[in-house]
């Protein structure tokens, strides 16, 4: 790889990392789905990666693991899911009117 191309993958990886590191960037309004969308885009614009490259450096089952996390929080956040199960799967219970993360419960339960 020529030192340039080294390069241009450097700076489009540390500016890629630095807005997901940040959250955001609000001047441009680019979250961190989009900073790696475009990071990725740049990569192959510049000739880092061919597009053949790119499609074999996914992996579709971490992909698909992101989406049904998102969806699954998405579901609890609006309302579709009972309260008690929301609750249990956010770690979040009532217990003598106080909150306690059912791990912390248990554990002591057992001193």
């Amino acid at each position: 790889m020529p030192e340039t191309t080294t390069a241009a993958a450097w700076l489009i990886f540390l500016a890629t990392y630095a807005v997901v590191a940040l959250g955001k960037i609000p001047v441009y309004r680019i979250d961190r789905a989009g900073a790696a969308l475009l990071g990725g885009s740049l990569i192959v614009a510049s000739g880092v990666l061919s597009l053949e490259e790119a499609y074999q450096a996914v992996d579709f089952n971490t992909i698909a693991l992101l989406l049904a996390r998102r969806a699954a929080r998405h579901t609890c956040e609006h309302g579709k899911t009972p309260a008690p199960i929301a609750k249990s799967t956010t770690g979040e219970s009532q217990r003598n009117g106080r909150q306690h993360i059912p791990a912390i419960r248990n554990r002591q339960s057992f001193v």
